[in-house]
Formats: structure tokens, sequence, C-alpha cells
């Protein structure tokens, strides 16, 4: 009489299984647990000093990671807190736009001597000494006579490594031109284009409204406030980059982004329609470290400060959405 072949028993293969899907369930509920504790302790970072500052129209916004400046196309003014407290810092303000004509500012940026502020109206881009606060006229961008000649004459969101000068349109939606920061001439090669040749982007993809940017030196970050998504792109490529996008913008009520900023960990984002600016964690990489800057004081004046990395941590939410900086309560335009 034969025998059957020995298969082993039904023990061998299941507790295996059952071990490994013990193990993913409750690393599945570890992270869960940490994601929301995060969530609800994320609240309590918000800012409430905007409207109190008149500060009721927030556009670009920049950093340096301690001093957090916020321009204000309403009232002509760069308004300046602190991000440790939250607290406004008006000794940091700039008070000279109005004076200077420079009277719908947009975005800006800054490598820490000079804060450059794109006016929408105008066709410049005006700088300013970071020390004096007062008017640098001979690093000023010409918009009529530079940038004009290629259309890009109604400048939003600005964002520089140091040596070139990308410039957000708010006309001319379908590109992004870039600048020589040092002889503030044209440097198509670098220009990035949000639609394709056939136009298709703009009834499919969007991002026909783009308004502030920001890169960390290889993917751009630009906002759109038509469909509230912030898009990224590869710099080198020009190829978009949907895995790092930011899609729950409407969802928080971030209907309006403005101006953006990041350290390289988190993405914050001026609304203004609701005076606040809303943070979110930055897409990571499995694998990767997550950078973040340093002091601007410790830096060399040339480095651009988007560009230094440390390591360091931050709280996250466990529903794509860090604190916000709310600025007062929203309103009606």
């Amino acid at each position: 009489m034969s025998s059957s072949p020995h298969t082993g028993s039904p023990r061998s293969t299941t507790k295996p299984i059952l071990k490994l899907a013990a193990t993913v369930f409750l690393g599945c509920l570890v992270l869960w647990i940490a994601l929301a504790g995060l969530a609800s302790a994320s609240t309590n970072s918000q800012f409430n000093t905007l409207r109190d500052a008149g500060n009721r129209d927030p556009e670009g916004i920049w950093s340096d990671g301690q001093t957090m400046w916020v321009a204000d196309s309403d009232d002509a003014k760069i308004y300046a807190y602190s991000m440790a407290t939250k607290e406004r810092a008006p000794q940091k303000e700039f008070d000279t736009l109005d004076d200077a004509g420079n009277r719908s500012p947009r975005g800006i940026w800054s490598n820490g001597q000079t804060m450059w502020v794109a006016d929408a109206n105008d066709d410049r881009v005006y700088a300013y000494s970071m020390t004096t606060k007062e008017r640098d006229e001979v690093k000023d961008f010409d918009l009529w006579n530079v940038l004009g000649a290629f259309g890009n004459v109604a400048p939003e969101g600005i964002w520089s490594d140091s040596q070139t000068v990308w410039v957000a349109d708010g006309d001319h939606v379908e590109k992004i031109y870039a600048y020589s920061l040092r002889t503030k001439l044209r440097v198509p090669a670098k220009e990035l284009s949000l639609w394709n040749r056939n136009m298709i982007n703009i009834f499919g993809e969007g991002n026909a409204a783009p308004r502030g940017i920001w890169s960390d030196g290889q993917t751009m970050w630009i906002a759109d406030d038509a469909d509230q998504v912030i898009y990224a792109y590869s710099l080198s490529t020009n190829e978009r980059l949907p895995h790092k996008e930011f899609t729950s913008l409407k969802n928080a009520g971030n209907g309006d982004p403005s101006g953006i900023w990041s350290d390289g960990r988190t993405m914050w984002v001026a609304d203004e329609r609701d005076d606040k600016i809303y943070a979110y964690p930055m897409p990571i990489e499995l694998g990767n470290t997550v950078p973040s800057i340093d002091r601007l004081a410790d830096q060399p004046p040339s480095m651009p400060i988007e560009r230094t990395i440390a390591q360091d941590t931050y709280e996250m939410s466990g529903k794509g959405r860090m604190d916000s900086f709310q600025y007062g309560s929203k309103r009606s335009r």
C-alpha cells in the first residue's frame, strides 16, 4: 500500500503568516497613534498676531529660520514675526516700500543681505538693504527694460539660489522666467514651462495661476491659487513631479494660496483671503534624512540659506498638514 508524500504540518506555514500579520497590524497601530497625537498637538503652534498688526493681505513670505517676513499688498509693507515666539518684530520690518513706489508687493526673497520684492503693477523687482531697510536701487530689476521685453511684466513669486532668479508672472502664466542675479539678463535655459506645447496642461493638469514659488535647488514648488494646489517640477528636466505636490490645501481651508517658503522640513503657505500662513510637512523620500536650515548668522554671506543642510526633527500631522500660522480670522474680500 502506497503512502502519500509528506507535506508538513499546517502549523509550519500558518504560524509565520500570523506573526507577520500581527507585526504589520501593530506597526500600523503605533504609527496611527503617533500621527494622531502629533496632529492634535499641531494647533498649539498657531500665530494669532497678524490681524492685530494690520497684516491682513499676506502675499510673499521668506524666512532666515528665526524671523518670518510677510509682504502685505494692501498697505505696502513687509511685516516681521519671530519664528520662536510668534510675536511681531517691528524693528525688522520694512516700512519704506511706499516711498520707493513699491505699492503692490508680491513675492519676496533674500540672500541675508538684500531683500528683493516683486511688484505686480509697476514692472519692477525692488531691492532693499536687510540692515538699513533702505532701497538699494542698483540691485533692482527694471522689468520694463529687462523683463518686460519678454512678457514678464506682472511678477508674482520669486526665488533664487543666489545665482539665478526665478520669477512667476500673473499675466504670462505659462512659464517661470529665469534671470541672472548679477547681470539681470534672462537665462532661457533655466526657465520652467508649466504647459506643454499643445496647451493640454491648462485644461487637464492646471497650474494656470502661479503665485508663490520656492525651491530646494532640485525641485521647484509653485503655488496655484485657482485650484489650491502646490505643483512640483524638476529644475533640471522641467518634468512635473506629482509625488511631491501638495493637494490637501483646499481641505485644510487654504483656499487662496499666495507666498510659500520652506526650511526643507515644512512648507509654509500664505493665504491672502483668510489671513493665515498654513504649514505642511515636506514630502520625504524613504531612506532620506530630513534637511533643515542652520541659523543665518552662522553662514557665509554668499551661501544661499536654502542650501544649508543640518539634521533636525519636526512634528508632523497625520492629515498631510502641520501647524499653521494663524494671523486672524477669515474675512470677505
